[in-house]
Protein backbone atom coordinates (compact mmCIF):
# COMPACT_ATOMS: atom_id res chain seq x y z
CA UNK A 1 0.00 0.00 0.00
CA UNK A 2 1.20 3.52 -0.76
CA UNK A 3 0.73 6.53 1.47
CA UNK A 4 0.60 10.09 0.18
CA UNK A 5 1.98 11.73 3.31
CA UNK A 6 3.70 10.61 6.49
CA UNK A 7 0.52 11.53 8.37
CA UNK A 8 -1.36 8.79 6.45
CA UNK A 9 1.07 6.07 7.59
CA UNK A 10 0.18 3.86 10.57
CA UNK A 11 2.19 4.64 13.74
CA UNK A 12 3.98 1.27 13.64
CA UNK A 13 5.25 1.94 10.13
CA UNK A 14 6.48 5.39 11.14
CA UNK A 15 8.62 3.78 13.85
CA UNK A 16 10.11 1.39 11.29
CA UNK A 17 10.82 4.20 8.87
CA UNK A 18 12.31 6.47 11.50
CA UNK A 19 13.35 9.66 9.80
CA UNK A 20 13.62 8.02 6.37
CA UNK A 21 10.94 8.66 3.78
CA UNK A 22 11.33 5.41 1.89
CA UNK A 23 8.72 4.69 -0.80
CA UNK A 24 6.76 7.91 -0.38
CA UNK A 25 5.96 9.67 -3.68
CA UNK A 26 7.18 13.15 -4.49
CA UNK A 27 4.62 15.91 -4.17
CA UNK A 28 5.42 17.74 -7.39
CA UNK A 29 7.23 17.01 -10.62
CA UNK A 30 9.85 19.01 -12.46
CA UNK A 31 7.33 21.41 -14.01
CA UNK A 32 4.95 21.54 -11.04
CA UNK A 33 2.76 18.61 -12.10
CA UNK A 34 1.01 16.62 -9.38
CA UNK A 35 0.59 12.86 -10.08
CA UNK A 36 -2.98 11.59 -9.57
CA UNK A 37 -4.83 8.27 -9.73
CA UNK A 38 -8.20 8.26 -11.52
CA UNK A 39 -10.24 5.07 -12.00
CA UNK A 40 -7.24 3.02 -10.87
CA UNK A 41 -4.94 4.54 -13.52
CA UNK A 42 -1.95 6.67 -12.50
CA UNK A 43 -1.46 9.86 -14.50
CA UNK A 44 1.65 12.06 -14.29
CA UNK A 45 -0.49 15.21 -14.03
CA UNK A 46 -4.01 16.38 -13.28
CA UNK A 47 -4.23 17.85 -16.79
CA UNK A 48 -3.56 14.45 -18.38
CA UNK A 49 -6.19 12.85 -16.14
CA UNK A 50 -8.75 15.50 -17.19
CA UNK A 51 -7.91 14.98 -20.88
CA UNK A 52 -8.30 11.20 -20.51
CA UNK A 53 -11.74 11.67 -18.91
CA UNK A 54 -12.71 14.07 -21.71
CA UNK A 55 -11.65 11.56 -24.40
CA UNK A 56 -13.64 8.79 -22.67
CA UNK A 57 -16.74 10.99 -22.77
CA UNK A 58 -16.09 11.91 -26.41
CA UNK A 59 -15.97 8.19 -27.34
CA UNK A 60 -19.15 7.47 -25.33
CA UNK A 61 -21.02 10.27 -27.14
CA UNK A 62 -19.70 9.38 -30.60
CA UNK A 63 -17.71 12.57 -31.09
CA UNK A 64 -14.53 10.58 -31.77
CA UNK A 65 -14.10 6.97 -32.83
CA UNK A 66 -11.57 6.06 -30.14
CA UNK A 67 -8.16 6.82 -28.69
CA UNK A 68 -5.03 5.14 -27.40
CA UNK A 69 -3.33 6.57 -24.32
CA UNK A 70 0.44 6.70 -23.75
CA UNK A 71 1.81 6.28 -27.27
CA UNK A 72 5.57 5.78 -27.61
CA UNK A 73 7.17 6.31 -31.03
CA UNK A 74 10.72 5.80 -32.26
CA UNK A 75 12.18 8.72 -34.18
CA UNK A 76 14.83 8.44 -36.89
CA UNK A 77 18.21 8.24 -35.18
CA UNK A 78 16.95 5.97 -32.40
CA UNK A 79 15.36 8.61 -30.16
CA UNK A 80 11.97 7.91 -28.63
CA UNK A 81 9.11 10.30 -27.94
CA UNK A 82 6.13 9.60 -25.69
CA UNK A 83 2.83 11.26 -26.47
CA UNK A 84 -0.24 11.27 -24.28
CA UNK A 85 -2.76 10.03 -26.83
CA UNK A 86 -3.47 8.97 -30.39
CA UNK A 87 -7.02 10.06 -31.22
CA UNK A 88 -9.09 8.56 -34.04
CA UNK A 89 -11.46 11.37 -34.93
CA UNK A 90 -13.77 12.12 -37.84
CA UNK A 91 -12.75 14.74 -40.37
CA UNK A 92 -15.29 16.18 -42.77
CA UNK A 93 -14.14 16.95 -46.29
CA UNK A 94 -15.98 18.22 -49.36
CA UNK A 95 -16.43 15.65 -52.09
CA UNK A 96 -15.62 17.09 -55.52
CA UNK A 97 -17.38 14.23 -57.39
CA UNK A 98 -20.77 14.26 -55.68
CA UNK A 99 -20.85 17.85 -54.40
CA UNK A 100 -21.56 16.70 -50.84
CA UNK A 101 -19.58 16.19 -47.68
CA UNK A 102 -17.99 12.95 -46.55
CA UNK A 103 -16.43 11.87 -43.28
CA UNK A 104 -13.15 10.03 -43.02
CA UNK A 105 -11.30 8.84 -39.91
CA UNK A 106 -8.08 10.71 -39.17
CA UNK A 107 -5.42 9.97 -36.59
CA UNK A 108 -4.27 12.88 -34.48
CA UNK A 109 -1.34 12.78 -32.06
CA UNK A 110 -1.92 14.79 -28.88
CA UNK A 111 0.25 15.83 -25.98
CA UNK A 112 -0.95 17.60 -22.84
CA UNK A 113 1.48 20.31 -21.79
CA UNK A 114 1.38 22.91 -19.06
CA UNK A 115 4.89 24.00 -20.00
CA UNK A 116 6.57 23.22 -23.34
CA UNK A 117 10.27 22.47 -22.83
CA UNK A 118 12.79 23.31 -25.57
CA UNK A 119 14.02 19.72 -25.91
CA UNK A 120 10.43 18.51 -26.38
CA UNK A 121 9.91 21.10 -29.16
CA UNK A 122 12.94 19.65 -31.00
CA UNK A 123 11.55 16.11 -30.70
CA UNK A 124 8.08 17.23 -31.81
CA UNK A 125 9.48 18.93 -34.93
CA UNK A 126 11.52 15.81 -35.76
CA UNK A 127 8.41 13.64 -35.38
CA UNK A 128 6.31 15.93 -37.58
CA UNK A 129 9.03 15.96 -40.26
CA UNK A 130 9.58 12.19 -40.15
CA UNK A 131 5.91 11.12 -40.21
CA UNK A 132 4.37 14.10 -41.98
CA UNK A 133 1.78 14.57 -39.22
CA UNK A 134 0.94 17.37 -36.84
CA UNK A 135 1.10 16.98 -33.09
CA UNK A 136 -1.67 18.86 -31.29
CA UNK A 137 -0.67 20.41 -27.97
CA UNK A 138 -3.52 20.44 -25.46
CA UNK A 139 -3.05 23.13 -22.83
CA UNK A 140 -2.86 21.79 -19.31
CA UNK A 141 -3.77 25.10 -17.72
Amino acid sequence: MRYKTLGDCPPGLLKLLGEQKVGLPKKRGKFGNVPVVVDGVRFPSKAQARRDQFLKLAVAHGVIYGYVAEVSLRLPGGNRIRLDSLVNEPAVYKCSHCGGHNTVATLTLEDVKGHVAKEWEVKRKALEAALGVKVRIVSGR
